[in-house]
């Protein structure tokens, strides 16, 4: 029996039947990879960048490869434009980082050594079903709310100018990078942006407790311009699949249910009708499903930066058949 895939937009159901081992094993990467694109010019000269922001966002990407994202880095003269046009259509990043200067409607990147704009309201349309975080200049006052209206999942950013004071750049830093160290954490954008928030709020109070009132107050500028648009409840991360066996009862099929890391959500394999209890055993075999595993997904909610690949991997396996 070929697949099929029945969409139902209201109960956001999605129903495979008669699946293949192997299509089995090509739905795994699809859940599984963490991927950023981090964007981190810095220019010659330019005391933002090569002070702060460079510095700062060496330290995110070091956090995402412990934490197992696969990281894609344009820096310095690699964050051209066409580069970070072509890498977001080719990588597909679920999270967009960029440490640089912005505009209300840019987000500045690099080539030959000059600043050029990576993101404006020509291209904004590519941060669509994304969350994009940046360290710059204003443009959570434009282009972040553009971004929301072109189909952005959520934006995170600063509608004033980002400061640092000279001295205290690791300091502004760390609060700077709080933020984006809650999203490659898995937390949601809401959290992430508390994490921004507080770490700002400990930092100000400080610096108010050793006397330096000037830095505190460029400390409080940044907080209260720090903003979060559109989607506050997801996050970057993609579920994961987790396989669970299951056996019936006596003469009955061999059951596993796979679990997706969404809420009321269930896979079930080789299903029987049966009355079904859990079991202990270890990782299921899929050749004892014989003519090949019966599918069904009904998740309360898939993220939308799913559908479309998920979509797009039964229809082969359809041609495949």
């Amino acid at each position: 029996m070929d697949a099929k895939i029945e969409m139902d937009a209201r109960m956001e159901k999605i129903s495979y039947t008669q699946i293949s081992e192997i299509s089995i094993h090509k739905l795994f990467p699809l859940f599984k990879k963490k991927k950023l694109l981090l964007i981190r010019p810095r220019k010659p000269g330019d005391g933002y960048t090569e002070l702060g922001s460079y510095d700062w966002a060496g330290l995110v990407k070091q956090r995402a490869l412990d934490l197992g994202w696969q990281v894609t880095d344009l820096a310095i003269n690699a964050a051209t434009r066409e580069n970070v046009e072509s890498k977001i259509n080719e990588v597909k990043p679920t999270l967009i980082i960029h440490y640089d200067h912005g505009g209300t409607f840019t987000l500045w990147g690099q080539e030959s050594n000059t600043l050029e704009p990576a993101i404006d309201s020509a291209n904004v349309g590519l941060l669509a079903n994304r969350i994009t975080s940046t360290v710059s200049c204003k443009s959570a006052d434009g282009l972040g709310p553009l971004a929301i209206t072109n189909g952005a999942t959520s934006y995170l950013g600063y509608d004033e100018n980002h400061v640092f004071v000279i001295g205290y750049q690791d300091r502004f830093g760390g609060a700077a990078n709080a933020a984006n160290y809650a999203l490659l954490e898995c937390k949601t954008v809401e959290e992430a942006y508390q994490a921004g928030i507080d770490a700002y709020t400990d930092l100000y109070n400080d610096l108010i407790a050793s006397g330096d009132v000037f830095a505190a107050n460029w400390v409080l500028h940044d907080r209260d311009c720090f903003v979060m648009l559109g989607s506050n409840n997801v996050n970057a991360c993609p579920p994961t699949l987790v396989l669970h066996c299951r056996s019936g009862l006596p003469d009955s099929m061999i059951v596993l249910e796979c679990k997706l890391g969404l809420p009321n959500s269930v896979i079930d394999v080789c299903r029987s009708g049966l009355p079904v209890f859990s079991c202990a055993a270890g990782p299921y075999m899929f050749d004892k499903c014989g003519a090949g595993p019966m599918i069904e997904i009904i998740p309360n909610k898939i993220p939308q930066q799913f559908k479309k690949p998920l979509t797009q991997l039964l229809n082969r396996m359809k041609m495949e058949k």
